[in-house]
């Protein structure tokens, strides 16, 4: 080939596309390298949706804006992140006893939500129990040949799985629901369990295995210094061993090319994020590490972005709004409830806060709302307010005052400097719920809506009628003849995880680009 032609060019320098890099190049093993892979980023920053970010005054605490955890039966990323990487990380507990469960203006305990007697909802009989037990019950008889399994048995059982007759992937999960537990069964089981989404009418299937994850056995784990370094580990790996990535360089447009010698390949029309100039690189393969959204706003020309088929596939998923917010306080003064860390839920727009650092007599940080779908447009309607919520100190004891200035970080946090009404009425809300009126206002936060271009969300999930097993090879590989190629969490078969995203990369590299097989260890 010629010096300006690449063996692959890899657009988006997420966890699945420096992964890619990294793997092409002679990462974990590849015994033929890749002599010319380069990245390519339309933003000013390697990560994607992992996003972590530090706060005055708390310069070893990553707030986790993006993706925040995995579990340990996510073989791959946790085979990266605790062998290939070594990094450090914590526990990261969510169900606590002593956590709260603020419903209904009842201010009730974790411990309390199996205690039918305490619980604010009219439910029948039957329902009386811990949520995550209604809902599990629910979906063993949805789903009863799925009892008990996990991981691919799992993905494997719910294919061919049925209720009333029918396919679950033809059905939607709410609407199934509907049947197999009462309205207020079903509003106790969504408040209490945290999240609205993986109740909602996404496919049964998949929505199944979703839920799986969320069991009360998860064991979750944290990058101790912010999951945005997995990606940044890799792409030191992937320049080390001769990669490239360009920061600022968006792909608009991806087309069929003749390469120098003859044989198919593709062009990518590149715009300069800073000055608006467009220049073409051509590969032999090209590998896309981008969601829905993002796919969405390359132009839709060319023998695959333009392929009405690769359209329609674009479709099988919706991406979920996503919202985060972090708040700074002086000092923990929820521990005056007995909390110290783990998950609180509430049905006020908050619907979780997690009680992230909390070292006494330090400054401390809440994750003081984690919302998906219905909420997010609540903290939407106060992101217009002009006033950023800046590093406030005036109301801070001197000593507090002090610690926070020297202990100043680096100024990210300031591209995400919420809106103060918005900060204003999450305190307001923290206030009620933990029930502390005199609790110190707030002297720094941040936050992120991932709704907004070029993600479209924060997750994507399968759309009813979908066969995602299917779906999944296919978009890896829309265009036959054409060696270009598609990975990321939103067309895979772990939505919302890093583990998704690496599954797809791992099946564009190995199927299609000649990699070996990943190797690792077997589970103790």
């Amino acid at each position: 080939m010629a010096p300006r032609d690449l063996d692959v060019a890899i657009v988006g320098a997420g966890v699945s596309g420096l992964w890619c890099g990294w793997r092409l190049t002679g990462g974990a093993g590849n015994g033929a390298p890749r002599k010319r892979v380069e990245v390519f980023e339309l933003s000013d920053r390697i990560g994607g949706r992992l996003l972590s970010v530090r706060l005055p005054g708390l310069p070893d605490v990553a707030c986790e804006l993006g993706g925040m955890r995995y579990m340990s039966t996510q073989p791959i990323v946790k085979w990266l992140v605790e062998d290939e990487l070594n990094l450090a990380r914590v526990a990261a507990p969510a169900a606590r006893p002593e956590n709260l469960a603020y419903l209904r203006r009842e201010r009730l305990r974790v411990s309390d939500l199996g205690n039918g007697a305490k619980l604010p909802y009219s439910l029948d009989p039957a329902e009386r129990k811990h949520p995550a037990d209604l809902l599990s019950d629910a979906i063993d008889t949805m789903a009863p040949a799925a009892k008990g399994l996990f991981g691919d048995a799992l993905r494997k059982a719910v294919r061919t799985a049925t209720y009333d007759g029918r396919p679950l992937n033809e059905q939607g999960f709410w609407n199934i629901l509907s049947r197999l537990m009462s309205s207020e069964g079903y509003r106790f089981a969504q408040e209490a369990g945290g999240y609205d989404t993986t109740q909602l009418n996404w496919n049964a299937a998949d929505t199944v295995i979703l839920n799986s994850d969320f069991s009360p056995d998860a064991q979750y784990s944290r990058v101790a210094d912010g999951y945005e370094q997995v990606p940044h580990h890799l792409a030191e790996r992937f320049a080390e061993q001769g990669g490239r990535v360009h920061l600022q360089q968006g792909v608009r447009r991806v087309e069929a090319a003749t390469l120098s010698d003859g044989s198919t390949g593709v062009e990518l029309q590149i715009e300069n994020a800073r000055t608006g100039r467009r220049r073409t690189v051509r590969a032999r393969s090209v590998i896309l590490a981008m969601p829905r959204r993002s796919l969405e706003l390359l132009e839709p020309t060319g023998a695959v972005l333009g392929d009405d088929a690769f359209r329609a596939l674009l479709t099988t998923v919706t991406p979920i709004p996503l919202f985060k917010a972090f708040i700074a306080y002086h000092e923990p003064w929820w521990e005056a409830l007995g909390i110290t860390a783990g998950r609180s839920v509430t049905d006020l727009p908050l619907r979780q806060v997690y009680y992230w650092s909390s070292t006494p007599k330090r400054s401390s940080v809440l994750l003081a709302t984690y919302d998906d779908t219905t909420n997010v447009g609540f903290w939407q309607g106060l992101a217009g307010d002009p006033r950023h919520y800046g590093l406030r100190t005036g109301h801070l004891p001197p000593a507090a005052r002090r610690r926070v200035l020297a202990e100043r970080v680096d100024d990210r946090w300031m591209t995400q400097r919420a809106p103060a009404a918005l900060i204003e009425e999450i305190h307001r809300q923290l206030v009620e719920m933990h029930g502390i009126p005199g609790a110190p206002e707030p002297y720094a936060a941040v936050y992120h809506d991932w709704i907004d271009d070029p993600f479209g969300g924060g997750v994507n999930f399968w759309n009813i009628g979908v066969k995602s097993w299917r779906v999944i090879p296919k978009m890896v590989h829309p265009v036959a003849g054409m060696p270009v190629y598609v990975c990321g969490e939103a067309y895979s078969d772990a939505q919302g995880w890093v583990e998704g995203a690496l599954r797809t990369a791992e099946i564009a590299l190995t199927k299609h680009l000649g990699l070996p097989r990943l190797r690792l260890p077997k589970a103790a």
